[in-house]
């Protein structure tokens, strides 16, 4: 059976930086199978690895700042992994593309081998400011069918 695990990163005390924690809130109101866990991970820094580790597939949700327009929706993968420059690093200690490739270099065997990261553009990761901007909020649909569909591809739900 395939492990997949859904990812969301995020702190809920820094505005848009939220996107992944609300969208696992979402898709925590639905059914799934056995095999896939949803994972409200925080700021996760090196405990991203262990999130990781014995999954097949891994769905990251997390915010973005590239200085697209806010609620822009992005997907990479484990072989097109964003730069780090626009991942918050500030945020999450150790960002996201630094814990993966981390991950692969210590524990290569038992990181997933498909992972996708559907990052969301925010406009602003503000500390101490609870609730995400309209613009990023409004994106949360699409983002939770993009997680749908890429789930579909692996699970034919």
């Amino acid at each position: 059976m395939v492990k997949i695990v859904i990812i969301g990163c995020g702190n809920l005390l820094a505005s848009d930086d939220a996107i992944g924690i609300e969208v696992i809130k979402i898709l925590s109101q639905r059914e799934f199978p056995p095999q896939v866990e949803l994972i409200e991970a925080g700021t996760p820094g090196l405990s991203l690895i262990h999130m990781l580790e014995g999954a097949d597939k891994a769905i990251i949700i997390d915010a973005v700042m590239s200085g697209a327009e806010p609620g822009t929706i992005y997907r990479f993968t484990a072989d097109n992994l964003p730069s780090r420059e626009i991942v918050p690093s500030s945020l999450h200690d150790l960002n996201l593309v630094d814990a993966i490739e981390l991950g692969r270099q210590l524990q290569d065997e038992l990181m997933p081998r498909d992972i996708v990261i559907i990052g969301v553009e925010i406009s602003r990761a503000e500390k101490f400011r609870i609730g995400l901007t309209p613009e990023v909020e409004r994106s949360i649909p699409q983002v939770v069918e993009a997680v749908l569909r890429e789930l579909d591809n692996q699970t034919r739900l």
